[in-house]
Formats: structure tokens, C-alpha cells, sequence
């Protein structure tokens, strides 16, 4: 991935970050171009993890930890990435896991989906 692609890679992980705190689930998918998981089902799985933790915004330094893993034999330029989300200011064992496709130079990220790890 290209210096350039990976910056607008960081831009939507904060972006679904910062949608996820704020709880407007339905914005998420929106964000990022496409989700695998219903808003319900984001909702579902942020606010049970963990039972008394709120989550909150990785640090800037988090973002420049991402490492995008090629899909070798893809049709197109596509990564999986892993974003590790916090909570409480603190890293958590829930990561966002993402896919990002390269279409024609416009990147599409989509939520594969959000677990732990």
C-alpha cells in the first residue's frame, strides 16, 4: 500500500472510530463505504464489551501502528487490517477488523468485523 493510500486508510479508521464513541452506528457503515454488520449489530457488540467500560479514541500513535496485510490472488489491490479499539483510554482485546479494496485509485474500506482478539 502506497504512502498516500495508507494515510486515507488512517482518516476512515479514525473517522469510524470517532462514530463508534459517539454511538451513531448508522454512520458507520456510511463512513467507511460498507459494513458486513448491521447497525444493530455494532451497537450490540460495542456497548456488552466490557460490562462497565466506555470505549473511547485510540491515540494518534495507534493509527500509525496499522499495518495492512495484502490478499495475495485478489483481483484487485485489497488488505485486511486489524484496528485494536480502546476503552477507558486503554487498549482493549476488541478489534475492528477491516477490508480495504483499491478501485480504479478510490479506496473502499469495509467493516468485516468487529471481535475479540
Amino acid at each position: 500500500m502506497n504512502p498516500e493510500t495508507l494515510n486515507e486508510l488512517k482518516l476512515v479508521i479514525r473517522n469510524i472510530e470517532e462514530h463508534l464513541v459517539d454511538g451513531n452506528y448508522k454512520n458507520v457503515g456510511s463512513e467507511s463505504g460498507k459494513s458486513n454488520l448491521t447497525a444493530e449489530e455494532i451497537k450490540t457488540t460495542i456497548e456488552k464489551y466490557p460490562r462497565n467500560g466506555k470505549l473511547t479514541i485510540s491515540p494518534l500513535s495507534e493509527l500509525d501502528k496499522t499495518e495492512p496485510v495484502e490478499i495475495k490472488n485478489s483481483p484487485i489491490q485489497s488488505w485486511f487490517i486489524d484496528h485494536q479499539l480502546w476503552f477507558d483510554n486503554r487498549p482493549s482485546d476488541l478489534t475492528l477488523q477491516l477490508k480495504a479494496n483499491l478501485h480504479a485509485n478510490k479506496l473502499e474500506v469495509v467493516i468485516e468485523d468487529i471481535h475479540i482478539l
